[in-house]
């Protein structure tokens, strides 16, 4: 297959939203082709896009990390597309990391930005759906910024809550404290004037008993 340069830029919202529609129909039609045999890239090259693009949706974890075990160390006949095919196996699963689709998003960018002058050029299948994959990818990495966003969210909501509760925990067994203490403080004021009223009464009889003891002296005295 004859190469073609990969030079494109981004594309504005409407360009954008035209390639993601593209994108959808050829995906969707790669779901509805025959089951893809090759094993690794390594053993049918030549494969196309879709047929690697529907291997790579299939396969287990393990035979994708065995590919891409293969692709970093091959010496590819075609660098171009061995980057496009790496960008593909570390960001079609649904489950790709944050870095896998950095990774991925750098090497589409370098293949468009590079135009592969004075090498085999990007095959025109690759070429097309890698550029439209770039766009999805802006849009995954932006959902997957925004659910990180989301996430850090609710975990400050959440911890803002366990500390109310936290606060509203303690402002109760406060206020159980200060029901108690005053409840205390009532039953010693209590005790007290009791305590006085004991006192007081005997000064009363402390001071009749004076009283009685000097009369009785004034009527003993010649």
């Amino acid at each position: 297959m004859k190469g073609v340069r990969c030079n494109q830029g981004w594309a504005p919202p409407s360009r954008r939203a035209a390639r993601l529609g593209v994108l959808a129909l050829l995906v969707a039609l790669a779901g509805c082709s025959s089951p893809v045999v090759f094993t690794t890239s390594s053993l049918a090259p030549e494969q196309d896009a879709l047929a690697y693009f529907q291997w790579i949706r299939g396969a287990s974890a393990d035979a994708r990390e065995v590919e891409l075990a293969a692709l970093r160390a091959a010496v590819p006949v075609n660098p171009a597309q061995q980057q496009a095919k790496l960008a593909m196996l570390l960001s079609v699963p649904a489950a790709a990391s944050e870095a896998a689709l950095a990774e991925a998003s750098e090497l589409l960018r370098g293949l468009q930005a590079a135009g592969h002058d004075g090498g085999p050029g990007l095959p025109a299948d690759y070429q097309l759906f890698t550029t439209l994959w770039l766009d999805l990818l802006a849009v995954r990495v932006e959902l997957q910024q925004l659910g990180s966003e989301q996430q850090r969210t609710v975990s400050a909501v959440q911890s803002a809550e366990d500390r109310l509760a936290e606060l509203q925990q303690r402002y109760h067994l406060l206020s159980a404290t200060l029901v108690s203490q005053q409840r205390d403080n009532e039953e010693l004021r209590q005790r007290n004037a009791v305590i006085q009223g004991q006192l007081d009464a005997l000064n009363g009889i402390e001071r009749q008993l004076i009283q009685q003891g000097s009369g009785r002296a004034a009527g003993s005295s010649p």
